[in-house]
């Protein structure tokens, strides 16, 4: 599909109080999502930089968005939206689900933003080590 990937990061010398393997397991399902979305020959970006006492390490992917109306629903266990472009079903309805478990067990949070037709940020905000 030619999709394409950019990191960036704001800070090379981020360091935070996480569990690693959590952090794997939410890009994971946020890039999953955002490669599923993302339409041919368009770019994914991965970016982190430190907000104050914080770190947000987010995954911004242009094509199809849900309505912002929608975010929270799609935030809880089981609920689906609908099937991205060159996908024959809908997923299990558990990654945001996921993701926003594992951020506000290490103290962090989860956000999605959107703009219908411009694409979805989806950001995890974690503490540092500062």
């Amino acid at each position: 599909r030619n999709i394409r990937f950019s990191l960036r990061l704001k800070d090379e010398s981020l360091s935070g109080h996480f569990d690693t393997r959590a952090v794997g397991i939410c890009l994971d399902h946020l890039i999953d999502n955002a490669l599923s979305h993302a339409p041919e020959g368009s770019l994914i970006e991965i970016s982190a930089k430190a907000v104050g006492e914080d770190i947000d390490i987010w995954v911004f992917n242009v094509g199809a968005a849900p309505a912002a109306d929608d975010i929270e629903r799609l935030m809880r266990p089981f609920e689906t939206g609908p099937i991205a472009p060159g996908r024959t079903q809908a997923g299990a309805g558990l990654g945001w689900a996921i993701v926003k478990l594992y951020c506000q067990a290490m103290g962090g949070d989860f956000k999605v933003t959107t703009s219908p037709g411009l694409g979805l940020k989806a950001t995890l905000r974690l503490k540092s080590a500062t």
